[in-house]
């Protein structure tokens, strides 16, 4: 017998000051390590919220990318990635600061 995969529904949000909350909650869902990472850097003053970033999903993000791909080349990443790397980034910054 052939397994469905599971229904989503798709999901593009960016963050403003209406829908803060309901954006945070699909960060803590959809990529909770990212989401305390931004909280870290957030309490020690590298950013000042995640106002104006963006959540999609990978169907959303493939679409757009193609729709522009003849003007430029964007490369995709999965979240793992882009997590491990700003880990490394706060990482770096934390040893050049000092552990501040």
């Amino acid at each position: 017998m052939e397994e469905k995969a599971p229904a989503f529904e798709p999901l593009n949000m960016v963050c403003d000051a209406t829908n803060a909350r309901q954006f945070n909650a699909a960060v803590r869902q959809h990529l909770p390590e990212f989401h305390d990472l931004a909280k870290a850097f957030h309490a020690r003053g590298l950013i000042p919220g995640l106002r104006g970033a963006r959540i999609t999903d990978i169907a959303t993000a493939k679409a757009e990318r193609a729709a522009t791909a003849q003007y430029r080349a964007v490369p995709v990443v999965s979240n793992a990635s882009v997590a491990e790397g700003l880990k490394r980034w706060y990482a770096d910054a934390k040893r050049a600061t000092g552990g501040r």
